[in-house]
């Protein structure tokens, strides 16, 4: 890896870790002046920069690996359901959100699995050692070529999220993003969003 990548991988860490903040502060503030909060998107989307930060810039075993995989399946499957479920009720245009955050849950399940495989193979003691599997064991080829037809998809997915909410932005609708209990998402939540998207599409690059 490069040292202008391993610059790159640094700030977009601390961009997740503001990110973590923001949401967990949402989370709080939610509770303490009784305001109307998403619970199930800030909880998802403050683990979610917990756990950028820690691919782009630390170490992982495989087997915490596996763990934020199993962790990460549990929003994943819940941000589908949400989204059919809002299909259902509300239509298409209640779609937009529990998608955005189904597959970029999906692309956080499977970066966090290929890591783990990566870390297992990179040492016969990675699971005594802190093995260092954070953006530069992702240049590591991720096996066969299935693998990297599922880097790929989930990169071309991840591109569309990120358009995607780039537009709602640069239209105005960053302020009130609907969902499909009709909440809305004030503008830096969506800029957060934004910026997650942006890195997993960076670190689904780099597993190319």
């Amino acid at each position: 890896m490069t040292s202008s990548a391993t610059s790159l991988g640094r700030v977009l860490a601390a961009v997740m870790i503001v990110a973590t903040l923001y949401h967990a502060g949402r989370l709080l503030t939610s509770r303490t002046r009784h305001r109307h909060s998403e619970f199930d998107v800030d909880l998802t989307n403050a683990a979610m920069g917990i756990g950028m930060a820690i691919m782009l810039v630390g170490s992982l075993t495989p087997s915490a690996g596996r763990r934020w995989a199993i962790l990460f399946a549990i929003p994943t499957l819940w941000f589908i359901w949400r989204s059919l479920d809002s299909y259902l009720i509300d239509g298409t245009r209640a779609v937009g959100r529990p998608l955005r955050q189904a597959l970029t849950c999906a692309a956080m399940l499977y970066m966090f699995l290929a890591t783990a495989r990566m870390a297992s193979t990179a040492s016969p003691m990675s699971d005594m050692h802190s093995a260092s599997t954070a953006v530069a064991g992702m240049e590591v080829s991720t096996g066969p070529e299935f693998g990297r037809a599922v880097t790929a998809l989930l990169l071309a997915a991840m591109v569309g999220v990120a358009v995607w909410t780039c537009t709602l932005l640069g239209r105005g609708h960053g302020a009130a993003v609907c969902t499909s209990n009709t909440a809305s998402a004030p503008g830096a939540t969506v800029t957060c969003e934004l910026a997650m998207s942006i890195t997993t599409v960076y670190m689904l690059v780099l597993m190319l």
